[in-house]
């Protein structure tokens, strides 16, 4: 590129001098821009939220400066503030700048949580979760601390429990727990991940304005994994999160990690991103440029590859050069074009969410139906989790980890047990002699994740050999039980 063309790439980036495309190209950068830009009619059913106390999310405390430390901000942040206050008169509003094509949505997520972690900080990540959060945050010195989802309500955030973790963050800090480094670090950020992997859970729009809520009130910026975005079914709609607090005013700063992987089915690609939507005060700037200036020393996403983004995130728009010349030759045909692949890749995403939800149904129906298992049925996704009854179960399975090494010793069926997503229990034997050992047995809480995309018939040759398994190891005990007393 010639000069006039490196200096505007800079401009439009933000970046010191480097790679003019390591941000991503132009093209796909204001692809994802427009496809992430919140649509205020699209969203209109979206009601004003409450938080968990009951009051209105516009009273809840903000710091209006920022909600990093002053150390994180620069010099130049007050005209990146005024810049952004410009911006903001449409919320919600995503500019090619706010966005960075990585090397899949892992290497977004290793861009963003690398910015926005130090050892000194800590990132709230959920219990059960893809286990990637915390091998980034603490490869990066970062604590981990989780906070609980309910299986009972369909894998929700446990609100309470994060908000006890906020609190008492907040209060050690306020009284300068400095003999105790852990308790003097700063909550960096709140992940949430919709679309869930492991559960398979779907946000509501009501859940979701209850955690902008919240981390308004504590001044925590969201990093939103979004991976598997629409890829939803039995009536859920997927809503992102930055729309919900677009929505309620763009008081907390959302940092957005998505992807072609999983919804398109090309996870070889390896196209990812993260898109920066800062609140109206400009927390987050200074982030921002770091995970920008991060993109210059790593390897990105494919050029060739990222050719794709614009043609399928934005089929009906036409190509910079096309904008520039609206005069050009078929250009009729061109529009009629790009509204037929449009067209196209809605009947094949609408095909493939018919057919998750079908292998969904059938796999999730037959495992329900296994003794000692039942199934929290998912609502998007790829994957769905299973409760092990472990007191249903022979002295051979104890916990969710013996449960997977002996259905794949016999089986040959390959399970993941919860405890690789966080969910660890206290594994307990019948012959302890211990009183109300059963009652400790059954409060711990064992599940195992599985995949519900192989074709049907290789589900319903899984479900057959875990149903077997489940009766080959069934507790005698509570047949001699029910024989008994009925």
């Amino acid at each position: 590129r010639n000069n006039n063309n490196n200096n505007n790439e800079k401009k439009n980036t933000n970046t010191t001098a480097g790679y003019v495309n390591a941000c991503g190209t132009i093209e796909a950068r204001s692809a994802i821009a427009k496809h992430h830009s919140y649509n205020p009619s699209v969203h209109a059913s979206i009601s004003s939220a409450t938080n968990v106390n009951g009051s209105s999310v516009n009273n809840a405390h903000v710091n209006r400066e920022s909600f990093v430390p002053s150390e994180h901000l620069s010099k130049e942040n007050n005209r990146d503030v005024k810049a952004l206050s410009k911006k903001s008169s449409s919320l919600g509003t995503v500019s090619p700048t706010d966005v960075i094509v990585a090397n899949g949505a892992s290497g977004a997520l290793e861009l963003a949580l690398t910015a926005l972690l130090d050892e000194d900080s800590i990132l709230l990540v959920p219990r059960p979760g893809f286990p990637l959060y915390q091998v980034i945050a603490e490869s990066h010195g970062a604590t981990v601390m989780q906070y609980d989802l309910l299986p009972d309500k369909s894998w929700e955030c446990d609100l309470n429990h994060m908000e006890r973790i906020l609190l008492q963050q907040q209060q050690y800090q306020q009284q300068g727990e400095g003999r105790d480094r852990s308790k003097s670090k700063v909550i960096r950020g709140i992940l949430v991940n919709n679309p869930s992997n492991p559960t398979g859970a779907v946000y509501a729009p009501q859940h979701l304005m209850e955690i902008v809520t919240l981390a308004t009130k504590y001044r925590v910026p969201i990093v939103a994994d979004e991976i598997y975005g629409d890829m939803t079914f039995g009536g859920k709609v997927f809503h992102p999160v930055a729309d919900v607090a677009a929505r309620l005013g763009c008081e907390v700063p959302i940092i957005t990690a998505s992807g072609l992987g999983k919804q398109y089915l090309v996870p070889g690609w390896r196209l990812g991103w993260i898109v920066f939507q800062d609140n109206i005060h400009g927390s987050i700037v200074e982030v921002q440029k770091g995970a920008q200036r991060l993109a210059q020393v790593v390897l990105g996403a494919s050029h060739l590859a990222q050719v794709a983004i614009p043609a399928v995130l934005a089929p009906t728009s036409t190509s910079l050069e096309e904008e520039e010349d609206g005069s050009r030759d078929g250009n009729d045909d061109a529009t009629s074009t790009s509204s037929s692949s449009s067209t196209t890749t809605a009947l094949w995403k609408a095909e493939l969410h018919s057919t998750m939800e079908k292998q969904a149904t059938l796999l999730c129906g037959l495992l329900d139906q296994c003794r000692g298992l039942r199934v929290i049925f998912p609502e998007g996704a790829m994957y769905a989790m299973v409760q092990i009854e472990v007191d249903k179960f022979d002295d051979l399975i104890v916990d969710d980890v013996s449960f997977m090494k002996l259905l794949l010793e016999e089986e040959n069926i390959v399970v993941l047990p919860g405890c690789a997503f966080g969910l660890v229990g206290d594994a307990k034997t019948k012959d302890s002699g211990t009183n109300g050992n059963d009652d400790a047995r059954k409060s711990s809480y064992y599940v195992f994740r599985v995949v519900f995309c192989a074709p049907e018939h290789i589900l319903r040759t899984a479900s057959k050999r875990i149903s077997s398994f489940c009766l080959r190891h069934k507790s005698l005990d509570l047949d001699w039980k029910h024989a008994c007393f009925g």
